[in-house]
């Protein structure tokens, strides 16, 4: 499972500007792009064995609180994806490390408290972009 994990990370190093292409917009993807279906392939066989090695890994509460709040909790895409990727990563990785030292500190089963620390340090995020005056403009 750990080796399937640095395949997939090794490959979207290499292949990140095919991937973030494809994520962008599949249909022009594949008109620009010759033989653009290999990615049609490898990008779903390659989401397959990421999931499937996290939850061999991590377990199925962190997996999917992995998978589902940074995401969720990142700055909208507004400024492209790589920041977009970027800040969901930051936030995984943050509030992962926060909730297994509290963990630790308080006795606590690591899962559900890296689950926790994830989604505090994704709120924290968030409100630190909402005070930094990043507002919408109101219309009116």
């Amino acid at each position: 499972a750990a080796v399937g994990m640095v395949i997939v990370i090794l490959l979207f190093v290499r292949l990140r500007g095919h991937v973030l292409a494809y994520l962008l917009d599949e249909e022009t993807y594949r008109i620009r792009v010759s033989g653009a279906r290999w990615m049609a392939m490898a990008f779903p066989a390659a989401a397959v064995l990421a999931v499937t090695a996290a939850v061999l890994l991590e377990g199925p509460i962190l997996a999917t609180g992995l998978l589902v709040l940074p995401p969720l909790l990142a700055e909208r895409p507004a400024r492209g994806l790589m920041s977009y990727l970027m800040s969901s990563m930051a936030i995984g990785i943050a509030g992962t490390l926060c909730g297994f030292v509290v963990a630790l500190a308080a006795d606590l089963p690591p899962a559900p408290a890296a689950v926790a620390g994830v989604l505090a340090v994704g709120l924290l995020w968030r409100v630190r972009r909402y005070l930094s005056g990043r507002r919408p403009v109101a219309t009116g």
